[in-house]
């Protein structure tokens, strides 16, 4: 028999490294990460955040938001390959005025926010579950320097 105080640090591992589902790390306005970026690429993403035009953290039909989402070095090396991201969502119901942005590099062990702008459709339903996906990009590198995509997936629930 497991016993619940030995299950409950694994979950939590798992949880932490792209492993279970969970809520935990997930920003203001953002339901659950399903999905963690991976530290032990050099480029992972991080800290996934909603900030609506209301300012309630809850986006609705219509309304402005900017998702921001963390690049971050963990190798200890710069990378001067313009490392960015890139923003999608299912189901398509975003108007982004931004959704790929691009940095000239990133220096070693630092990171950069990013924010995408965008506006949701008038025609979706309240309590929709949008899954967001960010992946890591690169403009201008070597093929095999290019950086996995390394995603973070998260959700918002629309009102």
């Amino acid at each position: 028999m497991i016993r619940a105080a030995r299950l409950l640090p694994l979950l939590l591992v798992a949880a932490c490294d792209g492993g279970l589902p969970s809520a935990l790390g997930a920003g203001p306005g953002v339901d659950r990460i399903l999905v963690r970026s991976s530290a032990r690429h050099q480029l992972y993403l991080s800290n996934p955040t909603l900030d609506d035009q209301t300012g309630d953290g809850v986006w609705r039909p219509g309304e402005e938001a900017d998702i921001e989402v963390t690049i971050n070095e963990s190798w200890g090396e710069e990378y001067w390959h313009f490392p960015g991201i890139k923003v999608t969502v299912e189901p398509d119901a975003v108007t982004w005025i931004l959704n790929e942005d691009w940095l000239f590099g990133i220096r070693a062990d630092d990171t950069h926010t990013f924010s995408f702008h965008g506006v949701l459709a008038e025609d979706v339903e309240p309590g929709a579950v949008l899954e967001l996906t960010a992946v890591v990009t690169s403009m201008d590198c070597p093929e095999e320097e290019c950086p996995a995509p390394n995603p973070l997936v998260f959700t918002v629930v629309t009102d």
